[in-house]
């Protein structure tokens, strides 16, 4: 894990100060990558690595790394890179996976590599004579690449501000992306807040050649979910159970110590005792807050003493939490997504005293139908006698402010994110296909940037195993969707809703409860979903005043001027009224904090 940094000017002699340019990027990143700093420099690009040591310790695995002509910035893990390595027949001077990665593509070519890589990674390979780039990231952008063109100029950064801090460009703000962030906590990719940078996109990979004309090649894409009927369920789960614990064991692979997050929750407590039968007193950490229903301590006791953990519990509050917020933005160049991204920094700084690598459970929710109110719609759909448009009940169900509030207040700007639920819509192959594709093309991008993040600023390299593309395919291909969410004995009366009878008349992610069966407690595998809740709606009075509607992020975002006091009244009736205020603070804070000075130089 690490951070890369990259200027290529494709004119090769016009972009001045380049070195000391790639040297203020790379102090940017410092926390993605502690044990190493190193830059290479010529008259036409720079590349920039900061190494978080995880496989192959020694100091010949550093980067940028040489071969035939060719330097590579990388960040990552690819955890079968030597089997990788056996095909190459090559002599190699390091046991390092990013040697395995330059040598592949040099050797084989990008596609070749990209087939066979198991694993999560970004980079970035130029071949210093031709001037030739190519940009890649895994499948589904567990790690982060930003990139600008400007001026026949890539600058490319593991974070937004890597790209700042080459002086190459000003942040100017995207107000047309706003609403998009108030309704879906987050800005889908390829866009970003800043005007000229953009994401990667996930399963992708761009080639720029000697000019700097770029082409972009979809290197892989979820297969079709299976809609038959279930015919031999024993051994499906016989087969699952060991594609899950290969995939857990896969994404342990390391030279540092390892630990896991533990929320009480089916899919880390999964997670943890799989772990625990190789790893003796495996590290295990949870976060909670004092007050009833806000904290899962007792399940994650019970998992701990159940797998014989060495367990560590925290305590957050509201003084920790403001010490921590502007702190977080500042390390993810963006507003935040969700509340608990707060607490779960804190618990990773805790865990950085004695662990490098940890282990989460994130993607099973995507995988095997966990959200089962919305996961349910298409069978409301089904059974709605007037009309039912799926992809605006989905919309609806997923938004965390109003539509109403929305209009209300705020100008219309963009409609990517739908336009882009909509294609997703268009290529599934029946109402169920598109609830999985949506959640794992779309949903889970909010969800790897809250991981990134919060573990990436305590210098901490985070793991999600249930989103190993071998077992998401054996799960599409092979698992039917009728199995993932099961109906129990009887199917809910006419007049409920999903919302209403989800986990009460049906087992959502029942092939994987079936799995843990051997590994956990039932009251852990079949109590109902939590989540991580932060009492943001206790804090309410304390956070308001916080709000300025006045401040420049809102000049072109409000429709009028706006009575504050009747704003917040409105802001009241919300649903989730204490985290839409917390949004609107996230987006105040993230404005005063990038678009308030000047960044080029």
């Amino acid at each position: 894990m690490c951070g890369i940094n990259g200027i290529i000017d494709f004119e090769k002699t016009k972009t001045s100060n380049i070195h000391e340019r790639i040297l203020k990027m790379n102090k940017e990143l410092v926390h993605r990558g502690p044990d190493n700093n190193e830059a290479f420099h010529n008259d036409s690009f720079a590349l920039g690595h900061l190494r978080l040591s995880i496989i192959d310790l020694d100091e010949r695995a550093n980067q940028p790394m040489c071969y035939k002509d060719h330097l590579i910035v990388y960040n990552g893990e690819v955890f079968n890179y030597k089997e990788i390595r056996k095909e190459l027949s090559l002599e190699f001077i390091t046991d390092s996976d990013t040697e395995v990665v330059l040598k592949s593509v040099v050797q084989m070519g990008i596609d070749w590599f990209l087939k066979r890589a198991n694993g999560f990674f970004a980079f970035a390979i130029i071949n210093k004579k031709t001037n030739t780039v190519i940009l890649a990231r895994d499948r589904f952008g567990i790690k982060p690449l930003y990139y600008s063109y400007l001026d026949n100029r890539l600058i490319f950064s593991s974070e937004v501000k890597g790209i700042l801090a080459s002086g190459l460009l000003e942040a100017t703000f995207r107000f047309d992306k706003i609403e998009e962030y108030l309704s879906y906590r987050f800005i889908l990719e390829p866009n970003t807040f800043f005007e000229d940078v953009y994401q990667l996109e996930s399963g992708t990979y761009h080639i720029y050649n000697s000019s700097g004309v770029r082409k972009v090649f979809k290197y892989w894409d979820l297969p079709n979910t299976v809609e038959s009927q279930v015919k031999n369920e024993s051994d499906i789960i016989k087969e699952l159970s060991k594609k899950v614990e290969e995939a857990i064991s896969r994404w342990a692979l390391t030279d540092v110590p390892l630990g896991a997050f533990l929320s009480g929750g089916l899919d880390s407590s999964l997670t943890s005792a799989i772990l625990s039968k190789n790893i003796s007193k495996l590290k295990t950490y949870t976060i909670g807050y004092s007050k009833k229903n806000y904290n899962e301590f007792d399940y994650a006791d019970i998992v701990a003493r159940h797998i014989s953990s060495d367990h560590t519990k925290l305590y957050d509050d509201l003084d920790n939490y403001n010490e921590y917020w502007d702190r977080l933005i500042n390390k993810k160049d963006s507003p935040l997504s969700v509340p608990n991204e707060i607490p779960l920094a804190a618990m990773c700084d805790e865990l950085k005293k004695n662990i490098t690598v940890v282990v989460s459970g994130e993607g099973a929710d995507e995988l095997f139908g966990g959200y089962g109110k919305i996961f349910r719609l298409p069978f409301d759909k089904k059974r709605e006698l007037s009309e039912f448009n799926l992809i605006n009940e989905l919309i609806n169900s997923y938004s965390y402010m109003s539509k109403g509030f929305l209009s209300k207040y705020f100008v219309r700007q963009s409609k990517s994110f739908e336009d882009c639920i909509k294609k997703v819509y268009d290529t599934s192959i029946s109402d169920n296909d598109f609830m999985y594709r949506f959640f794992h093309s779309i949903h889970i991008k909010g969800l790897l940037g809250r991981v990134d993040m919060t573990s990436m600023q305590a210098s901490v390299e985070a793991r999600p195993p249930f989103l190993d593309h071998s077992l998401i395919e054996y799960v599409y291909k092979t698992i039917p969707n009728s199995l993932k969410l099961k109906w129990n004995k009887d199917l809910p009366p006419d007049e409920m809703k999903a919302e209403q009878y989800s986990e009460i008349y049906d087992t959502p992610k029942y092939p994987l409860k079936k799995v843990a069966e051997k590994y956990l407690p039932k009251k852990i595998i079949y109590r109902k979903k939590m989540g991580f809740p932060v009492p943001l709606d206790d804090w309410f009075s304390s956070l308001i005043n916080q709000l300025d509607l006045s401040n420049g992020v809102y000049s072109n975002a409000l429709k009028n001027t706006v009575n504050k006091t009747v704003f917040i009244e409105d802001l009241k009736k919300e649903k989730r009224y204490g985290q839409s205020l917390w949004m609107l603070l996230n987006l105040q804070k993230f404005y005063n904090m990038y678009f308030k000075k000047s960044w080029k130089w």
